[in-house]
């Protein structure tokens, strides 16, 4: 009587039958149907439309990638997608809004040689320590924990190298 099954959830199946669409929560073991006007309609996920999802969900991770690796600008046109559910797919939001706050950091070495260039002097000199560790990294820069000779702790903003060079490039063209 009933057709092949596939599973939506572990405590959901769906089946199908001769007359239509049966769906079997096994956590009560309840048979759950729903009638409309137009006859026995049940709405259920089709293998397909799952293989989609993934296949968007796939593709949504491989565009914040490409986006990483085009920079800032990029970056910061991927952060604005990221607000606009009204535009584009939940997979593609939902992805996005990773470049809000899970941005790749660079190198402590390049963090420290920018400090070094802008104050003139080694972060040794400026601070008593340095993290080297960011404890956050955007499109723009990354901020660093550490204390200045007087025992004051602070964070240290650090901006990306090469930023006004890469967002003169991508603009100018």
């Amino acid at each position: 009587m009933f057709g092949p099954s596939f599973y939506l959830s572990a405590s959901v199946f769906c089946s199908t039958m001769q007359s239509g669409l049966i769906l079997v929560d096994s956590r009560e073991d309840n048979q759950v149907s729903f009638n409309l006007s137009i006859g026995r309609i049940l709405i259920v996920l089709n293998p397909l439309l799952l293989e989609r999802k993934n296949r968007m969900k796939k593709t949504a991770a491989w565009l914040r990638e490409r986006v990483l690796q085009l920079g800032p600008t990029f970056i910061k046109l991927g952060q604005l997608s990221s607000t606009r559910s009204d535009l584009f797919p939940r997979e593609f939001v939902d992805e996005l809004a990773k470049l809000q706050d899970r941005v790749p950091a660079f190198s402590p070495e390049k963090a420290r040689d920018f400090i070094a260039g802008e104050l003139g002097a080694p972060v040794e000199v400026v601070f008593k320590e340095f993290e080297d560790r960011p404890i956050a990294a955007a499109s723009l820069g990354q901020v660093h924990r550490a204390i200045l000779h007087n025992g004051e702790k602070v964070v240290v903003k650090v901006q990306r190298p090469g930023l006004k060079k890469l967002f003169d490039i991508d603009l100018s063209e």
